[in-house]
């Protein structure tokens, strides 16, 4: 099982978008590695349950993905 590790600082840095129907903050639900190496960053909406993929570097993708493309 892989470790997790969370650093409180480095959380509050995260750009957390809002969601696309009903405008709530969303949560980072999960970090992956793509096969490139980068960062994909997969967000939930607390709300309405909508999931969204986003880059780690900060670069928003507007498509629904809950896996890394």
């Amino acid at each position: 099982m892989p470790k997790i590790q969370i650093n409180s600082a480095d959380l509050s840095d995260i750009d957390r978008p809002t969601c696309g129907i009903c405008d709530s903050r969303m949560w980072l639900s999960r970090v992956s590695i793509t096969a490139e190496g980068r960062e994909w960053r997969t967000f939930e909406c607390p709300v309405c349950e909508l999931s969204t993929g986003a880059k780690g570097d900060g670069g928003r993708n507007d498509s629904d993905a809950s896996t890394p493309a």
